[in-house]
Formats: structure tokens, sequence, C-alpha cells
């Protein structure tokens, strides 16, 4: 949302066409997501987003890269979230 707002920003004070509005956003829509996938690794570094812990039934993603401890946090295997969300982002 911050982003159009922005791009809404810059039209109104450059002035821009609308086929000039419409290359910018199209421009930023292949930059943007790069930058979401980024920050969510960069979550993952700094141990920000802790995941959600596994439960009993799904044991078998011990092994999975989609686990994680955090022993600063407790001792509990969790799903990684920020993989997943990066992936379908």
């Amino acid at each position: 949302m911050g982003v159009i707002f922005a791009i809404f920003l810059v039209e109104k004070k450059y002035n821009l066409s609308r086929k000039e509005f419409f290359i910018i956003f199209d421009l930023l829509l292949l930059i943007v997501p790069i930058g979401i996938v980024l920050g969510r690794i960069g979550n993952f570094l700094n141990q920000e987003l802790y995941g959600i812990v596994v439960p009993e039934t799904l044991q078998w993603l011990k092994s999975s890269m989609l686990t994680h401890v955090y022993p600063a946090v407790d001792r509990n295997l969790r799903i990684n979230t920020n993989f997943i969300a990066a992936f379908f982002e």
C-alpha cells in the first residue's frame, strides 16, 4: 500500500501522464517482490519471526529445511514461516 501511495505522490508532483505512470508502476512491480523476499530472509537471519511450533501430528518435518529451533525463545521445534512466506510472495 505504501508503494502505491508513493507512486501516486510522484505522479502528482511531476505531473506524469497516464502512460508514464503505468510504465513506472510496471517497473516497480518487478522490483518490490525482490525486496520483500530479501526482507523475509533478513527476518530469519535476525531471528525476528519465530514461526509456529510443530504439532505432534507433523513430527515427520523434523528433518526438513522448514524447521528450526530458536534457543533464545524456547527449545521447541518451529516451522520456519519466513521461508514459506518468501516463497509465496
